[in-house]
């Protein structure tokens, strides 16, 4: 499962957003972990939505604005 999509966001990502690669990487360690037994289940891509969504619930990246002084 992550190889791939590890690959595919690899491509769509700018070198200024290595940080989402390093996240999603972070994310499927927590799901692994998580799945114990069941890590070599076969997802689909509804399964991969609907986890992430469910791993990434209130965890969105944001920026702050700091004003010049």
């Amino acid at each position: 499962m992550a190889g791939g999509i590890e690959r595919g966001v690899g491509m769509l990502t700018e070198p200024q957003d290595a940080w989402q690669q390093a996240q999603l990487q972070r994310e499927f360690t927590k799901v692994l972990a998580q799945a114990g037994s069941r890590e070599s289940t076969v997802l689909r891509l509804p399964d991969v939505r609907s986890l992430l969504d469910t791993q990434l619930a209130g965890d969105r990246p944001g920026r702050t604005f700091a004003p010049a002084c």
